[in-house]
């Protein structure tokens, strides 16, 4: 009898033929989660964007509560103020969907100021936005 059928006759090469089954089961089962959360790096993207522009919001409305108008730029928000409060953010969070390019190397978040609102936004897209009314 040749040495192979041996080893998957005795109970040491049947115990190997169940390892090398249960490894294959589990490549597959990995493969198959791997090909779902595919598209979940996106959506924590996108709910750290809802997220920070929420936040940033916040800040804004603040700002103009207490100087009377929006501020020119999302780096007023790192200032401390005309009044003497405390800066109202430590530093200005990333847009994780920003397009750097080599003329302009920021990832901040697109802000735009009208005398009467004020527009955050993402560059994943723009027409998602929050607006703040005066």
């Amino acid at each position: 009898m040749p040495k192979w059928v041996e080893i998957f006759e005795s109970e040491h090469g049947f115990a190997m033929v169940k390892l090398i089954v249960a490894v294959i089961i589990l490549a597959v089962l990995a493969g198959v989660a791997l090909v779902h959360m595919g598209g979940s790096e996106e959506n924590v993207k996108a709910s750290i964007v809802k997220a920070d522009l929420r936040m940033l919001a916040t800040a804004i409305k603040v700002y103009k509560a207490k100087e009377g108008d929006f501020p020119e730029s999302l780096s007023d928000l790192l200032k401390e103020g005309t009044k003497g409060y405390k800066p109202l953010l430590n530093e200005l969070p990333m847009d994780p969907f920003a397009r750097i390019t080599e003329e302009d190397q920021t990832a901040d978040y697109n802000y735009s100021k009208t005398l009467n609102e004020a527009r955050i936004s993402s560059d994943k897209n723009s027409e998602e936005f929050i607006k703040i009314v005066k």
